[in-house]
Formats: C-alpha cells, structure tokens, sequence
C-alpha cells in the first residue's frame, strides 16, 4: 500500500505546487547504513505483515508517529519492528491495540498537528529496544542546529527501497526560510530541516529527527520530492505545546 497525497500548497505569489507526504515505503536520500544499536528506540511500523512507515519507541508500551500514517488503520492490523536495522527480518514485533490520532490533525488544507500514538499489547523490550526522550512542552531547535534522522527504503527519488536501515544529519532552517518555499501552510506546529542531497521521503513518515544527542524534536511529515535544493524537509514539531500536552495526555509522557 502507499499513499501518494497532492497538496496544492498557495505560495506568496498565489501559485499552486504540488506536495508529497514524506509517505509509505519511506527512504532517507544520501543516508547510510545505521547500526540498530545507534538508534533503539527506531521502530518499523507495519500494517498487515508490511512496512508503511517509520516510528519511535517513547514510553514501554506506547509508539510515536504521523497521523497521516495511521487514518483508517485499525489497531488489529498494526505491528512493529523493533530491535532490527533489517525492515524484513530479526528483532522482536508487537501488536497494537490502540491507535490515537491527534485531535487537531488537519489535512489536506493543512498538515498542522500531524502526530499519532499507539499502544502495544506488551512492552517495548529487547536488545537493542529502549525510549526516546522527547523535547519538553515549548521545545524547539534553533535555526542552523544539526539533527539526525532515519527510516527504511528507497536511496533516491522514486528510487528502490533499502532493506537495512539508513540515517543521515540535517540541518535546521528557520521557520521564516521554511514559510519562504512553502508558503502559510508552514506553522509553530512544524519543524524544518535539511542538508544539500540529504532528506527523508516517501515512507520514512512517522520517524524520529532528533539531536545530535538524540532527544526527539521532530515527526517526518511530508515535503516537495526528497533533497530538493529548494524545499527542506517538513516535520512535526513535538514541543509544541499542543502536540507535547496530548501526547501526555494519552501516553502519559
């Protein structure tokens, strides 16, 4: 399955563009392979047996993610990987039996609050299994900050996927730059990022951008292609707060 979503995004000269999510089948652009042990709290979530987007382990039985990944997913069909770079193989699964989307998810008009969590049946544990911290309520990346994400995928544009888990570091830009390529669909709900031919995409929706020292600030939620030169990365600002209180809310984090 993969969602391929056209946003017709109003830019300030009152042009449309079209945009993608970052969607199922995810990939990062000039990444390279990740050692699972770098990144434990990295999760394939899986919808009937198959890989459809990226996620994070935050508390011992609850998963972060993009609620784009999730609308019409009963709890019965998801599962995650966890514990294994291979999307395919290896590491332990769990079951969800909760899914819950935020409240104030808006699409397609706009991509505001775009966060989902789930519950497991049992809790996240296993070698190479632990919780990212998340950013506090008001948390937010300053402009030029370096950040590390990761997904599972293809290696380029409408590329092929990669089976072992692929990272790289971005750069974050200024919320005005961002608002610059994209026009008012750009919000205090968003995070951008990117580096000259790095980038997550398609499929890597619902991952982690986190520091340097991996406290998780961003959801990958969607953009224009994948590394392109004019349009960095769009992610979901988890210390907002509005996302940072109803994740708490329902998760208890």
């Amino acid at each position: 399955m993969k969602l391929f979503l056209v946003l017709a995004l109003v830019f300030a000269s009152a042009a449309a563009f079209p945009k993608y999510y970052r969607d199922i089948d995810g990939f990062i652009v000039g990444g390279q392979n990740a050692n699972i042990a770098d990144f434990p709290y990295t999760l394939s979530m899986r919808r009937n047996g198959g890989h459809i987007c990226g996620a994070s382990v935050i508390a011992a039985r609850w998963a972060l993610t993009a609620a784009h990944c999730v609308p019409g997913a009963p709890a019965s069909q998801m599962t995650f990987r966890g514990g294994s770079a291979n999307r395919l193989s290896g590491g332990v699964l769990f079951q969800a039996d909760q899914v819950h989307m935020h409240p104030q998810y808006q699409v397609p008009s706009q991509l505001n609050n775009d966060v989902a969590v789930l519950r497991v049946t049992a809790n996240f544990a296993g070698t190479n299994i632990a919780t990212v911290s998340l950013a506090g309520s008001g948390g937010d990346m300053a402009a030029g900050a370096r950040a590390l994400i990761n997904g599972w995928g293809h290696t380029q544009w409408q590329g092929s996927l990669a089976t072992n888990l692929q990272w790289a570091e971005v750069g974050v830009v200024s919320r005005a730059a961002c608002q610059s390529a994209y026009g008012n669909i750009i919000t205090t709900s968003m995070l951008c990022a990117s580096h000259p031919g790095r980038d997550a995409c398609q499929g890597d929706s619902g991952g982690p951008l986190t520091t340097l020292a991996h406290l998780q600030h961003g959801v990958v939620s969607f953009g224009h292609q994948c590394a392109h030169p004019n349009f960095p990365g769009v992610y979901a600002r988890v210390g907002v707060p509005v996302i940072r209180s109803w994740i708490n809310s329902v998760s208890g984090v």
